[in-house]
């Protein structure tokens, strides 16, 4: 198995961004459009444009035409496992959170 370096690189780089990870959590149970993840993050619009261009490019969401809005997604599965994963707090993994 081959690694793509250049796409690891623009993901992680996404991910490093406060702003980019408050948007992926608004998507991580529906669509959304730009106006609602403006409202939801308190970020201007043009702040969100750019980040979901780099989420985007980085492969992790995608957007889809409907009607006279632009709904963005997260890209598949893959991403939502991964965000998921990382906000786990160790209970799935048989950790009990508290102190050993």
């Amino acid at each position: 198995m081959v690694i793509d370096i250049e796409r690891l690189v623009l993901m992680f780089r996404a991910l490093g961004e406060r702003s980019r990870l408050r948007i992926l959590g608004e998507l991580l149970d529906e669509p959304r459009h730009v106006g609602e993840l403006v409202r939801r993050t308190g970020l201007r619009q043009s702040l969100v444009s750019h980040h979901l261009k780099v989420l985007r490019e980085a492969g992790l969401v995608v957007a889809r035409r409907q009607g006279p809005f632009v709904f963005y997604e997260l890209s598949d599965d893959a991403v939502r496992s991964m965000l998921a994963s990382a906000t786990d707090d160790g209970r799935s993994h048989g950790h009990d959170g508290g102190a050993e």
